[in-house]
C-alpha cells in the first residue's frame, strides 16, 4: 500500500490498497460456489480479528522500542503506519460486514477510534465510512462520537465538515441533537455547495429523530429553499416534505413558494443536470407536487390553486419521456388526495365534456397501455374518478373486466376493488361470482379476509336482498377460508339468522351447508364447527348424518 497521501488533481488524497486486498477481492470475485465465498469471508473475518487485536498491542509496543533507539520522528511515522494499516482491515471489515459477517465484536470501536485519531483525509473517510455503516441510531458507541464530530464541523477542511455531516445523517439519535443541531444549522450558510448540501440531509436527520425542532429551525429553512443551487433546492425538499407531513399548517404560508418552484421546474428553469430522459427535472417536480398536495385545506382559493398546478405538471408530463410516467402517477395521487374535497369538486369537468378533460385523457391513455404498471396507475386513475362520476367505470368497463382475467395478480386486485365500489343491485351477482373465483385461487390468506369483509359490505348494501339470497351468498364464502380467517363471516350470518326467523326457503339452504361441512370437516376448526352445530340447532331440521 502507498505509505504516504499523494494530492489528486482535484486537491484530494490518493490512496491505493495494498496487494492483500486486492488479493482478497478477486478470490471472492473468482470463487466458483457459494461454499467456497463463504470459507473465504469466514476466514478473511477471523484473519482481521486476530490482525486489529495485534495492531493494538504488538504494534504499539514495537513503536515504544524503536521510538527509543531512533527518536520522535520514527515514532510518529510508525504511527501513521498503523493507522494507515487500520484503515485498510478496517474497510476489508466493512466488506465482511456486507456479506453478512458480523465483525461488531472487534470492528466497531476501532472505527470510532480512527475517526478520532486520523491524520488523513483517507484515514478520516474510511472512518466515517465504516461507522454509519457499523453503528444505527440506538448504538452504545454513538455518544462517543459526538465530540468528534463537532470538531470536524468546526474545521477549515470542506471535505472534512461533509464527511461529518454526512455520518450525522446516518446515526443521529435524539440524545446528539442538542449539541449538533447549532453547528449543523450553522453550515447552511457555507461557501462550499457539497457542504450545504449535506447540512440539508443531516437537519432532515435530525429533524427525524426530533420532530418538535421544525418549527424553530422554519426560517433558516426558507434561505435554503431559495439557495442558488438548484441541488440545494432539491434537498430541502424532502425536509418540508417531512415537516409538511407533521405539520401542514407550519408549511401552508410557503405555498406560493413551492408553485413557484414547481413552475420553474415545469418550465426547465432549473440546471439541465436535473433533468431525466426528457423530461425537466422529474424528481423535483414529483416532491414538490408531495408537498404541495399536503397542504391542502377547507379554503377554496388555497385548494383552487393546488388543483391548477397538479393540472400544469400533468400537461406537462403528457408531453412524453420515459420519466413523465412517473410525474403522471404522482399527479394522480394528488388528485385522489384533493377530489374529496368539496371545494373541489365543482372545479372537475363532467366525463361529458368534449373534448375531454386533461385528468381523463392521461387515465385513458394508461388504461390502453400494455405495460402492467402503467395499466394499473391507470386503474388507481379510474378508481378516483369513479369517486367523482360513478359512470367513469361504465365507460372503461370492458378494460376493468379485462383486468380481473390479468395475470398480474395487482391488476386483479385493483380491478376488483373499482367494480366492488361501484356495486349496484344489477351487477352484484356478476361482482360475487369473481370474488368467489379469485378466492379459490389465491394463496394469500390476508387478501382473502380483506376480500371477503368487502364481499359481505357489499351484501349488506344491497337493500333488495332477502334472507334467503344474502345466507346463500354468504355460505359460499366460508368454506374458501381458513378457520381463523371464518370470524367475520359467521358474525354477520348469526346476526341475519337470529334476527328473524328462518324461512321455508332458506332452510334447505342451510341444511345442505351443513350436511356438506358435516362431511368435509376438520374437527379442528373449531369456528366453522361452532357455527354449523348452531345452525342445526336452530333451524331444527338437520338430519343426523353418520361420519365415516
Amino acid at each position: 500500500m502507498s505509505r504516504e497521501a499523494s494530492p489528486g488533481a482535484n486537491g484530494r488524497e490518493n490512496r491505493s490498497f495494498s496487494p492483500r486486498f486486492r488479493r482478497f477481492l478477486r478470490s471472492v470475485a473468482g470463487a466458483k460456489t457459494a461454499q467456497q465465498e463463504r470459507d473465504l469471508l469466514a476466514s478473511e473475518v477471523n484473519s482481521l480479528r486476530i490482525d486489529l487485536g495485534a495492531n493494538d498491542l504488538t504494534s504499539v509496543a514495537s513503536m515504544t522500542l524503536r521510538s527509543h533507539a531512533h527518536g520522535a520522528k520514527r515514532l510518529e511515522a510508525d504511527g501513521q503506519l498503523l493507522k494507515a494499516k487500520t484503515a485498510e482491515l478496517l474497510a476489508l471489515c466493512l466488506y465482511g460486514e456486507t456479506m453478512g459477517y458480523s465483525t461488531a465484536e472487534f470492528a466497531h470501536i476501532k472505527a470510532v477510534t480512527l475517526v478520532q485519531d486520523a491524520q488523513t483525509l483517507f484515514e478520516k473517510h474510511i472512518g466515517y465510512l465504516c461507522v454509519s455503516m457499523f453503528l444505527h441510531e440506538d448504538h452504545e458507541l454513538n455518544l462517543l462520537m459526538v465530540n468528534t464530530i463537532q470538531r470536524d464541523l468546526a474545521s477549515d477542511n470542506q471535505d472534512i465538515i461533509a464527511m461529518a455531516l454526512k455520518v450525522v445523517s446516518a446515526i443521529a439519535s435524539t440524545d446528539m441533537v442538542p449539541s449538533l443541531l447549532p453547528m449543523v444549522t450553522g453550515c447552511l450558510r457555507h461557501e462550499d455547495l457539497l457542504v450545504r448540501k449535506s447540512a440539508v440531509t443531516a437537519l432532515r436527520r435530525l429533524f427525524r429523530v426530533a420532530p418538535h425542532l421544525i418549527t424553530f429551525e422554519m426560517k433558516r429553512l426558507k434561505r435554503t429553499l431559495a439557495d442558488a443551487d438548484p441541488s440545494v433546492m432539491a434537498a430541502t425538499l424532502s425536509v418540508y416534505l417531512h415537516a409538511a407531513q407533521i405539520d401542514p399548517a407550519k408549511c401552508l404560508p410557503l405555498l406560493d413558494a413551492f408553485i413557484h418552484i414547481q413552475r420553474q421546474a415545469i418550465a426547465g428553469r432549473l440546471s439541465s443536470t436535473h433533468d431525466f430522459h426528457g423530461v425537466p427535472a422529474p424528481w423535483v417536480l414529483i416532491r414538490t407536487l408531495e408537498i404541495i398536495t399536503l397542504l391542502d385545506n377547507d379554503d377554496q382559493a388555497t385548494n383552487q390553486k393546488i388543483y391548477t398546478i397538479i393540472l400544469e405538471t400533468l400537461e406537462r408530463a403528457s408531453k412524453g419521456g420515459e420519466a413523465s410516467y412517473a410525474v403522471t402517477y404522482a399527479c394522480i395521487r394528488g388528485l385522489d388526495h384533493l377530489v374529496t374535497k368539496p371545494t373541489v369538486r365543482s372545479l372537475v369537468p363532467p366525463l361529458t365534456r368534449d373534448p375531454p378533460s386533461l385528468p381523463w385523457r392521461s387515465i385513458s391513455q394508461l388504461l390502453g397501455s400494455k405495460n402492467h404498471n402503467l395499466r394499473y396507475v391507470g386503474l388507481w386513475g379510474l378508481e378516483m374518478w369513479a369517486k367523482l362520476d360513478p359512470e367513469a367505470v361504465g365507460l372503461h368497463r370492458a378494460v376493468v373486466e379485462e383486468g380481473l382475467e390479468s395475470e398480474d395478480e395487482t391488476i386483479q386486485r385493483k380491478a376488483l376493488d373499482i367494480l366492488m365500489g361501484t356495486v349496484s343491485e344489477a351487477t352484484y351477482e356478476a361482482v360475487l361470482s369473481q370474488v368467489l373465483k379469485i378466492v379459490k385461487t389465491s394463496d394469500d390468506t390476508a387478501f382473502k379476509e380483506r376480500l371477503t369483509a368487502k364481499a359481505m359490505d357489499v351484501l349488506d348494501s344491497i337493500p333488495t336482498l332477502d334472507q334467503q339470497q344474502y345466507i346463500t351468498h354468504a355460505v359460499q364464502l366460508l368454506p374458501l377460508l381458513p378457520d381463523g380467517s371464518r370470524r367475520g363471516i359467521i358474525s354477520s350470518l348469526t346476526k341475519t339468522i337470529s334476527r328473524n326467523p328462518l324461512s321455508a326457503a332458506t332452510i334447505p339452504a342451510l341444511d345442505a351447508f351443513c350436511r356438506n361441512s358435516l362431511l368435509e370437516l376438520d374437527v379442528r376448526e373449531i369456528n366453522l364447527l361452532s357455527f354449523v352445530t348452531w345452525v342445526g340447532l336452530r333451524s331444527a331440521s338437520l338430519v343426523p348424518v353418520r361420519l365415516e
